[in-house]
């Protein structure tokens, strides 16, 4: 995943299961966007 403004790349793993919160949580951070900002993108 690339942030497009800043270029920064954060690694998302793939996963048979679902990931877990902090997991999520942790790669939002990595990428600079709030979990409101993901739910607005999957809209």
């Amino acid at each position: 995943m690339r942030h497009p403004e800043t270029r920064r790349i954060t690694v998302v793993p793939i996963h048979a299961q679902d990931i877990k919160r902090g997991l999520l949580f942790g790669i939002l951070k990595q990428a600079g966007i709030t979990p409101e900002q993901l739910l607005e993108a999957l809209h």
